[in-house]
């Protein structure tokens, strides 16, 4: 539920092309950068 603007915003901070989604302490997935960049378009 963390907005896309914060995600990006995660990448910047901590030089990463790739952060987790986890939810209840299971790991859903990843968010890549250029997920980030084509949900901008």
């Amino acid at each position: 539920e963390t907005p896309v603007s914060e995600v990006a915003n995660l990448m910047v901070e901590h030089k990463t092309h790739l952060i987790p989604v986890v939810e209840d302490g299971n790991m859903l997935g990843v968010v890549a950068r250029l997920d980030i960049i084509r949900s901008m378009r």
